[in-house]
């Protein structure tokens, strides 16, 4: 993957994506949880989608939303957990 100039190998990709579902495995999601991620597509996003189902569980993405659209979209996740990806 090539995003801003930074690249990553596959393998690099596979390292990143694994740490992401573990930090978010520690910070409460659990198998069938829904996780809403508001974001830009950046590889903060990328990395938490592509292995989050090593754990059983399901993100909802949506760029930049309106107050509508984002209250929607986390009725439809799991409000338990809160936690932010920059980058």
């Amino acid at each position: 993957m090539i995003y801003r100039g930074q690249r990553w190998s596959y393998q690099e990709f596979t390292e990143a994506a694994r740490r992401a579902a573990t930090a978010l495995s520690e910070a409460g999601l659990r198998p069938g949880d829904r996780l809403a991620g508001m974001t830009y597509n950046t590889p903060a996003f990328l990395f938490a989608d592509f292995d989050l189902s090593s754990v059983r569980a399901w993100i909802y993405g949506a760029g930049p939303l309106g107050a509508d659209i984002a209250r929607r979209l986390i009725r439809r996740t799991d409000r338990r957990t809160s936690t932010r990806c920059t980058g």
